[in-house]
């Protein structure tokens, strides 16, 4: 069921939402963008930049800029440069190590087309079978994208495809035509379909907690993993991988002790993207803009339903708990296949 007029005039206060940042970050972000003339496209429904920017710092921060005739370094984390695939092995190979996944920051400017961005990702990528980008439009608001070499993933394990099955497949060709499911659609309903996949998934049993769709997870679950991470801490030799883990599930002990029972999406829920090397940069921002608004719907209904409140004051006064507990149910999953449909000819 597509949102209505109302929800929707509603929900496009996320424009103008406030959110305690890091304001310091922000402005650093703009100061450096607007010193080197890079002009990204805007995001207007992603989060402002210094959002929970502290929880996990980029292994990199990225300004690609087609002009600029060499790869500067400006701290140990931050370059501006030209999407080569020479300054990607570079940044990739001498940028501080990851504590979990890479995690790459991109302020891509206007003038960068998107085969020479996907020869860039391409090369970050590398060896790593996972990284997240983070894009970064104008307005200072990104958007994060999970990258997966998929080739490599079935060469280590010919069951893991077995999981991926109930997605939600959105293509776009170099004519920036979108096709779900088999249906081209206009970019600006985009939003509905996003919408309908998240809210469809919690959905089936009206929004009630026993979602066949979603996993329960409740106190005492996760106190007993907590315990056995504990213990292995003291035995295995990976303990940076699982202190990590250790970590996670604190984090979300803190939501059951609040909300008593809480729902975990299935591993197969996500937004697939796939698209060609000719797609324009600013239709590709706009797709990832309009998933993301569906994203924030999702979490507005079910935050309205299940707790009478409005979405749009837990980022007033940033709530840190309820924002956590929404953006464990509807996580921002947006991953990217790295290998490329053929477009399909017309018939002769």
């Amino acid at each position: 069921m597509f949102a209505t007029s109302k929800t929707i005039l509603l929900i496009v206060g996320l424009l103008f939402f406030a959110i305690n940042t890091n304001a310091k970050s922000s402005n650093r972000f703009q100061k450096i963008a607007e010193e080197y003339n890079v002009f990204a496209y805007s995001l207007n429904y992603g989060y402002p930049i210094g959002y929970k920017w502290d929880e996990n710092l980029p292994k990199a921060i990225i300004y690609l800029k087609n002009e600029q005739g060499y790869l500067e370094k400006l701290d140990n984390r931050t370059y501006v440069g030209a999407p080569t695939l020479e300054n990607a092995e570079v940044i990739a190979n001498f940028s501080p190590e990851s504590f979990d996944v890479d995690k790459y920051c991109l302020i891509v400017d206007s003038s960068v087309v998107q085969s020479e961005l996907s020869v860039f990702i391409d090369e970050l990528m590398n060896t790593n079978l996972q990284m997240e980008i983070c894009f970064v439009g104008g307005n200072g608001r990104y958007i994060k994208v999970t990258y997966e070499d998929w080739s490599s993933l079935k060469l280590s394990n010919n069951d893991c495809f077995q999981m991926y099955y109930d997605v939600l497949n959105i293509m776009v060709n170099s004519r920036d035509e979108i096709l779900v499911e088999g249906h081209f659609v206009n970019v600006d309903n985009l939003f509905q379909l996003a919408f309908a996949y998240y809210d469809n998934n919690i959905e089936k049993n009206d929004q009630n907690i026993n979602s066949i769709n979603y996993t329960k997870i409740i106190s005492n679950t996760v106190d007993a993993e907590i315990k056995r991470l504990e213990e292995t801490l003291y035995t295995n030799e990976k303990k940076k991988l699982w202190e990590f883990e250790l970590d996670r599930f604190k984090r979300i002990k803190k939501l059951t002790d609040k909300f008593g029972v809480i729902l975990q999406p299935p591993r197969n829920f996500y937004v697939e993207l796939k698209k060609q090397r000719n797609t324009s940069l600013k239709s590709w921002f706009k797709v990832l803009d309009q998933i993301q608004f569906g994203i924030h719907l999702a979490r507005y209904k079910y935050f309205k339903k299940r707790f009478n409140g409005n979405y749009f004051d837990l980022y007033k006064r940033y709530d840190p708990l309820y924002l956590n507990l929404l953006e464990f149910t509807f996580p921002d999953r947006i991953m990217e296949k790295e290998d490329y449909y053929q477009e399909i000819p017309p018939p002769l």
